[in-house]
C-alpha cells in the first residue's frame, strides 16, 4: 500500500516538475534562505507549505531532484496536516454545534420543565387556596346555622319557661278560685247544714226529756202522749238528717266538677 501511494506521490511530482519549468524563472539564493528560514522558523502551517512548494520547484530547476523531492514530499505533509486540521476544525466546530443545540435543548426543556413544575405549582396553590376558602366559608355557614339553632333553642327554652309560669300561674289561680269558690260552698253549707243541725238537736233534747217523763209516770194517757211525742220528734230527726244529706251530696257533686 505504501509503495502504491510513493509511486502516486511520484507521478504527481514528475508532472508538477514538468509544469513549473514551463512557469517559473530561476531563484537567487536569497530566496531560498527565506524559505529555508520560513520552514525552519514558522508556526503558521500555510508559510511551511508554501515554504516548501517554493523550495522543491527551486530545487527542481537547479536539478536538484533529490532536495526538490524531498520538499515535494514536505509539502504535501504540510498540505495533509493543514487539510486535516481544517477537518477537525471542521468536526469540531460541528461537534461544538451539536453540544451547543443539544445543551440549548436541554436547556429550553428544563425550561419548559420548570415551566410546567411552576404551573402545576400555581395550579396546586389555587385548588389550596380555593380548598380553604371553602373550608373557611362552610365554617362560617356552619358557625351561622349553630349560632341560628343555639338562639333558636334558647327562644325556645325561653318559651317553654314562660309557658309553663303562665301554666303554674293559671293552675294556681285555679286553685285560688277553687279554694275561693269551696270556702263560699263552705259557709253556704255551714249556713245549709247548720238548721238541720240545730232541728236534729232539738228534736234530740226533747226525746231525752220524753223518756224521762215516761220513766216518771205511770199513767197510761201520758205515756201514750209521750211515745206520740218521741215518734214525732225521730220522724223530725229523719227529716232533718236527710235534708243534712242531701246538702252533704250536692256539696260533694259540685267540688268534683
Amino acid at each position: 500500500m505504501n509503495k502504491w501511494i510513493f509511486l502516486i506521490v511520484l507521478h504527481n511530482f514528475f508532472f508538477f516538475c514538468n509544469y513549473t519549468n514551463a512557469q517559473f524563472s530561476d531563484s537567487s539564493q536569497p530566496e531560498i534562505g527565506r524559505a529555508l528560514e520560513l520552514v525552519k522558523n514558522s508556526t503558521a502551517p500555510e508559510q511551511q507549505r508554501d515554504a516548501c512548494l517554493q523550495l522543491s520547484i527551486i530545487f527542481e530547476k537547479k536539478g536538484d531532484i533529490e532536495k526538490s523531492l524531498k520538499y515535494y514530499m514536505m509539502y504535501i505533509s504540510f498540505k495533509d496536516s493543514i487539510m486535516n486540521a481544517s477537518d477537525s476544525a471542521s468536526i469540531a466546530n460541528i461537534q461544538i454545534k451539536y453540544e451547543t443545540e443539544k445543551k440549548e435543548q436541554q436547556i429550553a426543556l428544563l425550561n419548559k420543565n420548570k415551566q410546567i413544575q411552576l404551573t402545576e405549582i400555581s395550579k396546586q396553590k389555587s385548588q389550596r387556596n380555593a380548598f380553604i376558602g371553602g373550608f373557611i366559608l362552610v365554617l362560617l355557614l356552619a358557625s351561622i346555622l349553630f349560632n341560628r339553632y343555639y338562639i333558636q333553642e334558647k327562644a325556645n327554652r325561653e318559651i317553654e319557661q314562660t309557658l309553663k309560669h303562665l301554666k303554674d300561674k293559671q293552675e294556681q289561680l285555679i286553685q285560688q278560685g277553687k279554694l275561693a269558690s269551696l270556702g263560699k260552698m263552705t259557709a253556704r253549707v255551714a249556713v245549709e247544714i247548720q238548721n238541720p243541725v240545730i232541728e236534729i238537736k232539738d228534736l234530740s233534747a226533747d226525746c231525752e226529756d220524753v223518756i224521762v217523763e215516761f220513766e216518771n209516770t205511770e199513767m197510761e194517757g201520758t205515756r201514750s202522749d209521750l211515745l206520740e211525742r218521741l215518734k214525732a220528734n225521730l220522724a223530725g230527726i229523719i227529716m232533718h238528717g236527710r235534708n243534712a244529706d242531701d246538702i252533704v251530696k250536692d256539696v260533694l257533686m259540685k267540688s268534683r266538677k
